[in-house]
């Protein structure tokens, strides 16, 4: 019988905002392809980072070894983040060309926008969508120049604690001129199998510092059973939000302490190579491992008015600002605000980690027009109608079983069956992260809570234009059975659960 031991940690974190990331006119910035390309921080990214470090602290997560790649976003968004200051003696910092992002060849440095004008918008799609496709080669010229540049040669930088600075330079290696992302993860696994995987094998805790397509490339390697050639590309990575992975190792039974009651993918496939094995229970995309967000992490994501450290100042006494302080509240809490405190005049809904309904504000009652003894044990799928695109419902499901806050629009439909384009923002909250302590921590780190949220909070806003639109008949309402359970998967037991936790409201 097969047994299973927990072993380390792996924190993967991407860079923050560059200044090829995004389209903003009043910061005088173009959205471009930045490959290989060696750009700056913004100042936002600066403080994105900031803030995972800070996240990572608050969790009390500590990494032993660190590894970024060569290119200095991806350098700057971990000194950034401060950790070294607090655990420089016992660090171990890693700066490899194997951990630079994916290279756009002829791309690097074309508008996104315009690209496609360019290139032909067909191959632009195949270039960015396939795993097996690359870009057209840098011209000869760009090569020759790239290639006297420090980050563009076969280099790792190991800084030991209480050691000289060790380079070693990786001979008979060609550079790159192109990649598809294919090439890119043939790139970075070799620092993945025989750097970071001995690491966590021996229980450390490893922070990765890097970019969006060569952390795509290490989570299809650690997920080769859910995530495909052809999904692998829908995975989000979303900028300083860190992202942790749990793992456990196969071990003879008589040397096993430890739980097997936990869920890990098949391990007989032929494509497993390493020991490594995640923890957790796939998200549609094939992901394990689980987000994890502060208040600071969560206005830089969803503000687009925060680009300095004063725009995050002057943001405190904003309603927002106080909507994304739940994040470390508990339920009593969260309740108390949306029913009393500053949220009352918004639509609110609270649902436990799973997305079953605890409650809703009386806000939420007049917009949607269903009581709360109608919803409560259900989750939000009974708000869709013929209107509602699956696709916007998928990708909201995609990021709250990974543990992301989410906000977008989609169209929702009362209990009179009118329909409305429902602006929605929604926050995981962990109950106990404002409260925890040292013990508290390592209880969470031992015991595997992979820091799933314990519930999440949704404020509703409508569209001003989009209020009242095409209604469902009568005989569409009659069908919708709003008060059966057959269709929502909510068993009595989870029923009673949550009648259990909110008995807390009554003390």
């Amino acid at each position: 019988m097969s047994q299973y031991q927990r072993v380390g940690r792996v924190v993967f974190v991407r860079h923050g905002e560059s200044i090829w990331n995004v389209t903003d006119k009043s910061r005088g910035l173009t959205s471009r392809f930045t490959g290989w390309a060696n750009i700056d921080l913004t100042d936002k990214g600066r403080l994105q980072a900031q803030a995972s470090g800070n996240c990572l602290k608050m969790f009390g997560i500590h990494p032993q070894a660190v590894y970024t790649s060569l290119l200095k976003r991806s350098i700057e968004s971990f000194h950034e983040m401060k950790l070294i200051s607090d655990y420089e003696k016992d660090v171990t910092i890693i700066n490899s060309w194997r951990m630079n992002e994916r290279h756009y060849g002829a791309l690097m440095g074309l508008p996104k926008q315009t690209a496609g004008a360019m290139v032909g918008y067909e191959n632009l799609t195949m270039w960015r969508r396939s795993w097996d496709k690359a870009p057209p080669k840098l011209n000869r010229d760009d090569v020759t120049e790239m290639s006297k540049m420090t980050w563009a040669k076969p280099t790792t930088i190991i800084s030991k604690p209480g050691s000289q600075i060790a380079v070693a330079y990786e001979k008979n290696i060609k550079m790159p001129e192109t990649e598809s992302l294919k090439d890119c993860a043939d790139r970075v696994l070799p620092l993945w199998l025989h750097g970071i995987v001995p690491r966590v094998a021996r229980g450390e805790t490893v922070l990765v510092v890097a970019h969006a397509n060569s952390i795509r490339a290490i989570l299809k390697y650690i997920e080769y059973d859910t995530i495909t050639d052809t999904t692998v590309r829908d995975i989000n990575i979303p900028s300083a939000i860190p992202l942790v992975y749990d793992f456990v190792r196969q071990i003879d039974f008589d040397d096993s302490t430890q739980s097997n009651n936990i869920s890990l993918p098949n391990t007989d496939s032929p494509n497993r190579v390493s020991s490594l094995i995640p923890i957790g229970e796939p998200t549609r995309l094939g992901i394990r491992g689980k987000y994890i967000a502060s208040k600071e992490l969560l206005q830089l994501h969803f503000d687009d008015n925060i680009n300095t450290s004063k725009d995050l100042d002057d943001s405190y006494h904003r309603a927002d600002e106080k909507f994304y302080e739940l994040v470390g509240k508990g339920l009593k809490d969260i309740i108390h605000y949306s029913d009393d405190g500053l949220g009352k005049k918004d639509a609110l809904i609270i649902t436990d980690g799973k997305g079953v309904i605890l409650h809703s504000n009386l806000a939420w009652t007049a917009l949607c027009g269903f009581n709360e003894n109608e919803i409560v044990g259900r989750t939000n799928s009974f708000l869709q109608g013929p209107l509602t695109d699956q696709k916007d419902i998928v990708r909201l499901n995609e990021k709250l079983t990974s543990g992301l806050p989410a906000k977008g629009k989609v169209i929702n439909y009362r209990k009179n069956g009118t329909a409305f384009e429902n602006d929605f923002t929604i926050i995981p909250v962990y109950d106990w992260l404002n409260q925890s302590t040292d013990e508290t921590l390592k209880s969470y780190n031992s015991e595997g809570a992979l820091f799933s949220p314990q519930y999440f909070i949704a404020r509703l806003n409508i569209t001003p234009d989009r209020f009242d639109l095409d209604p469902l008949t009568d005989e569409q309402i009659k069908n919708r059975n709003i008060n059966q359970l057959n269709d929502e998967n909510v068993s009595t037991t989870d029923i009673n659960t949550i009648s259990g936790e909110r008995m807390i409201l009554n003390h």
